[in-house]
């Protein structure tokens, strides 16, 4: 038997062991209140003393059991949920419970010509490696901060002269066509869900595309609607594990 399992057990076999005693002390008290009564001929001390015996003794059971109540609800809550499994966990949790809506983003209109050296110095960016990129309030693209460097690497290779490497702009990255494997990663970088999704199901899409590990939300989950929110895969797995 678990430490918890005694320790409930306890708890209950104390309320029970309390309402007793005030029970059998309110019946004798009452006994000598009746007593003094009839021997005093004198009606009022029982009408003015029982009602608050009365109300007393009901206050300190409802204390008692109440209490006891609530501790084996509460204790067998948790024993349930710490049975589920990380699935079963996400299953019962929404998006829209989860999701952060302060994203910082880069918009698209405003960038495009924007050098990725400039755009990797960003101070809005110095904590986070994903760059999402908006326009008019559409996720257009999701890019993390390696894809960056990786594309200049590869300017680099096909000769690209290190004074030219510094012009480089978002758009450069965007509309390339010669490197599939950038390409891919750009197309495959992210995932919608509806708002009315759970996380079990955030977390299905993700897992569909390899290179993807952010589920934007929004309404009904079509990708060109205003976003609603944005769901890592760093927050699924905290909410599966905790």
């Amino acid at each position: 038997m678990g430490a918890k399992e005694k320790n409930g057990r306890n708890s209950g076999k104390t309320a029970r062991g309390i309402a007793l005693v005030v029970t059998i002390s309110v019946m004798a008290g009452t006994l000598i209140i009746a007593a003094v009564s009839y021997i005093r001929n004198d009606s009022d001390i029982l009408q003015t003393i029982l009602p608050l015996w009365g109300t007393w003794i009901g206050t300190v059971l409802a204390f008692y059991f109440g209490k006891t109540n609530f501790e084996v609800a509460s204790k067998s809550y948790n024993e349930t949920i710490e049975r589920l499994t990380p699935g079963e966990k996400i299953a019962k949790l929404y998006v829209r419970d989860c999701m952060t809506e302060d994203i910082v983003f880069l918009e698209y209109d405003e960038v495009r010509e924007k050098k990725i050296e400039d755009i990797l110095k960003d101070e809005r960016f110095e904590n986070y490696n994903r760059f999402p990129i908006f326009e008019n309030g559409i996720v257009k693209n999701i890019i993390h901060r390696s894809l960056f460097y990786e594309f200049i690497q590869l300017k680099v290779q096909q000769g690209l002269e290190t004074c030219d490497i510094r012009e480089l702009t978002l758009d450069d990255l965007l509309l390339q066509e010669n490197d599939y494997s950038i390409k891919n990663k750009l197309e495959r970088s992210l995932v919608v869900v509806s708002i009315d999704a759970t996380l079990l199901e955030a977390k299905n899409a993700i897992e569909t595309i390899p290179e993807c590990e952010d589920v934007f939300v929004t309404k009904t989950g079509r990708k060109d609607e205003p976003i609603c929110g944005l769901i890592t895969n760093k927050m699924i797995f905290k909410e599966a594990t905790v």
